[in-house]
């Protein structure tokens, strides 16, 4: 894998970090709810982001933490929109 390839995939690591830090501290702040998409958005796209990384980088534990992660913001994201 290219050095610039690397890179980017690092970069967007870091912004997947910052994305799950945001919606946690954000909902225990108090700013977002639990139940606010943006919430389950932020988690969502983090949990993908730093899955990536970790599957890149052959991390296969936190590949299944963040893939279950993303699982569970999705169906939180369903339910926003979808009443089930």
């Amino acid at each position: 894998m290219s050095h610039a390839r690397l890179r980017a995939i690092e970069i967007f690591g870091w912004a997947a970090s910052l994305m799950i830090l945001a919606a946690y501290s954000l909902t225990t702040l108090g700013i977002l709810a639990p139940t606010d998409p943006r919430t389950h958005t932020l988690n969502l796209f983090g949990a993908i982001g730093i899955g990536t990384v970790t599957f890149v980088k052959k991390a296969y534990q936190s590949v299944l933490l963040n893939l279950v992660w993303a699982v569970v913001a999705a169906v939180g994201l369903l339910r926003v929109f979808i009443d089930f």
